[in-house]
């Protein structure tokens, strides 16, 4: 059981409200309600909450967030996702029984200590009954809070993605070379040394990625056009890539390294890859903790928040994530599987069906400071009284171009342009086992990897 607090004010002194409000900083798990006077309700009570959350109360109505239950679902939800180590409640006295008894159990829920504040020389009978049976401690002054607070480490904000790799600051030179057995000496000779220097660091980082990959997991599959471990990884090599042409360096350098064990690594060809098709490092923007924040404040429904953040990691429009079944979503939260099934639009007869039209899967590596999003909505979906263990991750609220495009805009995002899955490159990639590709090949590869540029002239 969350710890439980109730410190006494008995002369409402402004001190104690103004020391408490200064220690507000939801993004540091420390959170302070101070209600809406005359406000009772347990729906007003969860909008303030909502509010204190730092989410975007004025829009309530258009999210279907007006009413008590599901208004308390989803600060439920994003309390136990956001890591609240503290909630504090000013004015608590007048709040209603039914108030604290939510609010309690509120706090076991999320884990999270509660501290209700009381201007007041003691507890009030009703609410001192709801207390009864709970373990909890009574406090005298504001000292005795803030000699506690050491005591409680806060969480720490959400951590960006780690900085890129060397040479990932500058632009990297336009360079369609396909061929990795001699790639690093044709860089050289087209680029020269400030263009290789830049290409190959990003190049050698990426190699060096896949080999620590590989060596730490089991082998790929055989014959694996739909490896989809394969995708992740290098929908994560890329997914905070700078520009398209760094990207096809990353992913050039993948394929050195897929093959230094022994593997046939195949992408799209790099002007495709450059200049049409679509996916992570290509036309995806990064998902970073400013931007989770900007949705966090900008979208109070953790289903559309959530819906924000995958469109944006996706780039596809947000109908057709819509019936995204849970199974797309793995339990880390950070990685997201779709499937298209492209439509068939001829007749034929019943006899004549052999087999189901080729599905597209792609795999996308979710960003660590989105994953709290897609968190909040599993547990506001889950939390809901009609929740079916195979059900759809956005199914708690209308989920449509329109709804997602509205909750976009007052989070000041601008979401990326929708395509297909069928375009996007990673639906591409075919990963084989290859232990020989034959003696001429292997040894210009082997030299290759080995090059050292020579004085330029």
């Amino acid at each position: 059981m969350a710890e439980v607090r109730v410190l006494l004010d008995p002369g409402d002194d402004m001190q104690v409200s103004v020391g408490l409000l200064e220690r507000h900083d939801p993004a540091r798990g420390q959170v302070v309600v101070h209600p809406t006077p005359g406000a009772r309700s347990l729906q007003a009570f969860a909008h303030d909450v909502l509010d204190a959350l730092g989410r975007a109360v004025n829009r309530l109505d258009a999210e279907q967030l007006a009413g008590p239950a599901a208004a308390w679902r989803a600060v439920t939800a994003w309390m136990v996702t956001g890591q609240t180590g503290e909630l504090v409640v000013l004015r608590a006295d007048r709040l209603t029984a039914s108030v604290w008894a939510r609010v309690l159990e509120l706090g076991r829920e999320a884990g999270t200590r509660l501290l209700l504040v009381c201007h007041a020389p003691k507890i009030p009978a009703q609410l001192a009954a709801v207390l009864a049976g709970t373990g909890h401690q009574v406090l005298t002054g504001l000292p005795q809070v803030l000699d506690s607070r050491s005591a409680y480490p806060h969480p720490r904000p959400w951590p960006d993605p780690a900085a890129g790799a060397e040479g990932d600051a500058e632009d990297l030179p336009r360079f369609l070379y396909p061929h990795i057995r001699n790639y690093r000496s044709t860089a050289w000779d087209q680029l020269g040394p400030a263009g290789f220097a830049r290409t190959d660091a990003v190049y050698r980082h990426a190699r060096e990625a896949a080999c620590r990959w590989l060596s730490a997991r089991p082998a790929p599959g055989s014959a694996s056009a739909s490896d989809q471990s394969v995708q992740l990884f290098l929908a994560w090599l890329v997914h905070d890539s700078p520009s398209r042409t760094h990207t096809l360096a990353r992913l050039r350098g993948a394929q050195a390294g897929f093959r230094l064990h022994g593997f046939k690594l195949d992408i799209p060809p790099s002007q495709r890859v450059l200049d049409v098709l679509s996916g992570p490092g290509l036309d995806a923007p990064l998902v970073t903790a400013r931007t989770a924040g900007r949705i966090r404040a900008g979208a109070a429904h953790p289903v559309i928040a959530a819906g924000i953040a995958t469109v944006l990691v996706t780039g596809v429009e947000p109908m057709a994530l819509a019936s995204m079944p849970w199974e797309a979503l793995s339990p880390q939260n950070d990685a997201l599987r779709l499937t298209w099934h492209p439509p068939n639009r001829r007749l034929i007869r019943a006899s004549q069906v052999t087999a189901r039209t080729p599905a597209t899967t792609a795999v996308f590596y979710v960003p660590a400071a989105a994953r709290p999003l897609l968190q909040a909505a599993r547990h506001f979906s889950r939390s809901s009284p009609g929740h079916r263990p195979a059900g759809r991750l956005f199914a708690e609220t209308p989920f449509s171009n329109e709804q997602i495009a509205a909750a976009a805009a007052n989070c000041k995002i601008l979401l990326p342009s929708q395509r297909s899955l069928r375009g996007m490159w990673q639906t591409r990639v075919t990963c084989t086992r290859a232990d020989s590709f034959g003696t001429r090949f292997d040894a210009s590869f082997a030299d290759d990897q080995s090059f050292g540029p020579a004085p330029w002239p």
